[in-house]
């Protein structure tokens, strides 16, 4: 498992109020492995600023087997690390829908090209926009979505609240870099008060993982 040193993070509060067992059942679904190339768009440096750790995206791909998810919405692309994962997920298990949120219409295009190549069992859909513009808009229930644009609190906190809208019972939101930054953190530590059903994971680089269980 990642290792983190939380020593100098003094206002983390969630560790969550979900028990670890029984919110990962699991058998086999962790045991996909993602691409041997997969380690270019997770490499930290100047091309990969802002992308997550490589555990993350086997955390992701695990996910999505885990859940037998068909639709998946991942809400801040990037480089697309997040966004391979997912659609790794859903093709080793029967295929299915991954929709791609993001301000860059050009990034966009690039990860939506790679996957269509690599994973031909799934069906993306872009959609270029501002995130919260973007998340009213959709008529999507989802069963699982990766949240990962904006991070500052209220930025992060309406996206929380936008796409929780559009999961399905029973449905999962990950929101990404809740133990790293502060407006991310708070948005977790606020919505565990509110009683929502979750587990925050270190991860690697000391981003952390949120995830969150709709009833």
């Amino acid at each position: 498992m990642p290792n983190f040193d939380v020593a100098n993070k003094p206002d983390i509060e969630v560790i969550g109020n979900a028990d670890v067992l029984r919110f990962f059942r699991v058998g086999d679904v962790w045991k996909t492995k993602l691409p041997r190339d997969y380690s270019q768009l997770t490499r930290k440096g100047e091309v990969n600023l802002m992308s997550i750790e490589t555990d993350v995206g086997e955390l992701l791909c695990g996910l999505v087997r885990w859940r037998s998810a068909k639709k998946v919405i991942e809400v801040g692309v990037y480089k697309g690390a997040g966004s391979v994962a997912l659609a790794r997920g859903l093709d080793s298990c029967v295929g299915g829908e991954l929709h791609l949120v993001d301000i860059d219409e050009g990034l966009l295009a690039e990860v939506e090209k790679e996957i269509f190549e690599k994973y031909k069992k799934v069906k993306v859909t872009s959609y270029v926009g501002d995130s919260s513009v973007v998340g009213k808009r959709l008529k999507i229930k989802a069963d699982l979505i990766f949240v990962d644009a904006d991070h500052r609190y209220l930025a992060a906190n309406r996206d929380a609240r936008i796409y929780w809208k559009l999961l399905k019972k029973g449905g999962l939101l990950v929101l990404h870099d809740t133990v790293h930054l502060a407006g991310t953190r708070r948005v977790a530590n606020e919505w565990n008060k509110r009683g929502i059903e979750l587990i925050t994971v270190a991860s690697s680089g000391g981003s952390g993982v949120t995830i969150m269980k709709k009833k």
